[in-house]
């Protein structure tokens, strides 16, 4: 699976007591681990409410819709494991960043 995304981050959301997120880089590689860990809690805890997702056959508006998707999709392809490649910062400031990025689905 290949598959064009942008996703908008913003660093300093992602700090808690004991994480030390602190860029968007981190951001987007605690984003991508959420994503490899088959949890949507550990996903929605990376994401915001109203996030809207925009895969190639689905748009999602919400925090449901998008973990139905997650899930149908772990389910579909439980062996399968996820990475960003040619990831080109578009926006990388403090306290917001939107990056393009392939995001590639494969079994290693």
């Amino acid at each position: 699976m290949h598959s064009q995304q942008r996703l908008n981050i913003i660093p300093g959301r992602y700090k808690r007591e004991n994480d030390s997120v602190e860029t968007a880089d981190e951001a987007l590689e605690k984003y991508l681990a959420a994503t490899n860990s088959y949890d949507f809690n550990c996903v929605a805890d990376v994401l915001i409410p109203d996030a809207i997702y925009s895969f190639g056959d689905a748009t999602c508006a919400g925090i449901d819709q998008v973990r139905t998707y997650f899930e149908r999709t772990w389910a579909a392809s439980p062996d399968e494991v996820y990475w960003a490649e040619n990831v080109e910062w578009i926006v990388y400031e403090e306290k917001s960043a939107v990056a393009v990025y392939t995001y590639i689905g494969g079994v290693l």
